[in-house]
């Protein structure tokens, strides 16, 4: 959606209307729609016009701020599938087979329990949880609880790298990583995936 910020900036460089509409050489009418959100269309020209002005009353001004075209029009993702974008973040299905292939290849020589040689994928699906409620770098608890811990640091940097985990500061040099929108979005395809 585009949002029309010019009412703001005439407030900003104390304009009104028809004096911008004098200085620029533009009808007040489509000054007016602009300010008020009602154009439908606009010249790049008039646009040009309209930022010559308001940046001559800035310089006489001495307001020292340099204004364009984002200042007086803004898109604004204010639509159902923009937000979805921001939701789960794009990762093709070639990207994600990619990740997945990594992941196989990358193999944990440890013992946990029962398990004592499982791929990096096999363990981040396994212990999921403990990832999403964050790892932290200074690990405390019972010894299966440090092993793991110490093997999801042992692969922060794969997974770091595959952008699936983001990091957060803890408190002194303590830090936790947990899954990030694309590792969130990585184990849904992971779920609803067949092969």
């Amino acid at each position: 959606m585009i949002e029309f910020k010019l009412a703001e900036v005439l407030e900003e460089v104390k304009l009104n209307m028809n004096k911008l509409a004098v200085l620029a050489d533009v009808r007040p009418n489509t000054i007016s729609d602009l300010a008020n959100g009602k154009t439908k269309r606009i010249e790049l020209e008039t646009l040009d016009k309209i930022l010559y002005a308001i940046n001559q009353t800035s310089l006489m001004r001495s307001m020292g701020r340099f204004y364009q075209i984002q200042d007086i029009i803004q898109f604004s993702g204010e639509n159902n599938e923009f937000l979805l974008l921001q939701q789960e973040p794009l990762m093709t299905y070639e990207v994600f087979l990619k990740i997945k292939k990594i992941l196989r290849g990358e193999i944990i020589f440890a013992t946990i329990g029962d398990l004592s040689e499982l791929t990096l994928l096999d363990f981040i699906q396994i212990y999921e949880d403990y990832l999403r409620n964050g790892v932290a770098s200074h690990a405390s608890g019972d010894h299966k609880t440090k092993r793991i811990n110490k093997i999801f640091l042992d692969a922060e940097y794969t997974l770091n790298s595959l952008g699936l985990i983001q990091r957060k500061n803890g408190l002194a040099e303590a830090y936790v990583f947990s899954l990030s929108k694309k590792g969130d979005y990585f184990f849904k395809l992971l779920k609803s995936d067949k092969h």
